[in-house]
């Protein structure tokens, strides 16, 4: 309140810097139509719009205007962006290839390691059905019918654990996986992350076990 009463009194463009955007937004006011901008207070952010008067012959004979402090929507925003690039970090350093896909088993996030192992970017991965990025043909139907399964009982016999199965990368090489996946509730629906690992040295090294025990 006490930035506004300086104001009265005085030419809005020499009022302060404020006033020089508040200034601004006037003059195009006055061209006719609504402008908005954000000024800063103090520590306040306020959203200030600004719209033409027009006299009973449609003609613009001043402006009026109105602001909103906005100063905990940005901080909010601050930091819901914050957490949103650690996340990502924390995503694309994972040692797990991390794959997220939506219900329709459409992929939505796909990071570093991912694309070092399936041999996909995340640009060209995202976006692409999962069923036929990283999933061998013979296990398709079985994936789809356990999506649908879960999505009509909310039961799924492989989420929230670690299993063994196999993937498929882009040169079609089939090879054995660690897979864990979570389904994740989102302002934007249901999400399912995926977590997985190339064992194959691991189930080769237990196959060679195995053959020297029977020689």
């Amino acid at each position: 309140r006490r930035f506004w009463n300086g104001l009265v009194g005085k030419r809005i463009h020499e009022a302060s810097d404020v006033g020089q955007t508040l200034g601004a937004l006037t003059e195009a006011a006055l061209g006719g139509g609504t402008h908005s901008g954000e000024i800063e207070i103090g520590d306040r952010v306020v959203t200030v719009t600004i719209t033409a008067c027009r006299n009973s012959e449609d003609e613009v004979s001043g402006t009026t205007g109105f602001g909103l402090d906005v100063t905990e929507l940005r901080t909010a925003e601050r930091l819901v962006t914050s957490r949103d690039q650690q996340l990502r970090l924390l995503v694309d350093t994972a040692l797990d290839a991390v794959v997220t896909c939506d219900t329709e088993s459409v992929i939505l996030d796909w990071n570093r390691e991912a694309e070092e192992l399936f041999g996909w970017t995340r640009a060209e991965a995202c976006g692409r059905s999962l069923t036929e990025t990283i999933v061998p043909p013979d296990l398709r139907e079985a994936h789809s019918a356990g999506m649908k399964r879960y999505l009509e009982t909310g039961k799924g016999p492989v989420l929230g654990r670690r299993i063994e199965i196999e993937a498929v990368d882009r040169e079609g090489r089939r090879f054995p996986v660690e897979l864990g996946i979570n389904p994740i509730p989102t302002n934007d629906g249901l999400r399912f992350s995926a977590f997985l690992r190339d064992i194959s040295e691991r189930v080769a090294q237990e196959q060679r076990l195995i053959g020297s025990e029977y020689r």
